[in-house]
């Protein structure tokens, strides 16, 4: 068999079993994002912040599990690494709100404007 013709002879048995081999694609796609889904994130958070995973649990256990800012239990939300944008150095392990909320701070243009649409008055 050429390679053209085994090609041919792939194309048309996936179209001839489009339903079988989807379902083999999709367990094989599950399998693979499951089995390096930790190891993804760990290259991510090395990457970003110079952190291991293991240096961000110590963070997070040397916070009690909780918020550095509002004291919610990260295991509740979504924990953030929160870092000085300026320095790159990290402050400390946030719940989403937390972080979100200290950028609308630290971004004074942010802040003057979300003063100023505060003191309007309701229009509805």
């Amino acid at each position: 068999m050429t390679k053209e013709e085994k090609k041919e002879y792939d194309k048309a048995y996936r179209t001839k079993n489009k339903d079988k081999y989807k379902e083999r694609y999709t367990e094989y796609y599950k399998r693979y994002r499951d089995e390096h889904k930790a190891k993804s994130e760990a290259y991510r958070v090395q990457r970003e912040y110079g952190l291991s995973l293991e240096q961000v649990d110590e963070l997070v256990l040397k916070q009690n599990h909780k918020c550095a800012i509002c004291g919610k239990l990260l295991k509740e939300t979504k924990r953030c690494i929160d870092h000085d944008h300026r320095t790159g150095k990290v402050r400390g392990i946030l719940c989403i709100r937390c972080n979100t909320g200290l950028w609308s701070l630290e971004d004074e243009e942010y802040k003057v404007k979300a003063l100023e649409y505060l003191a309007k008055e309701a229009t509805v």
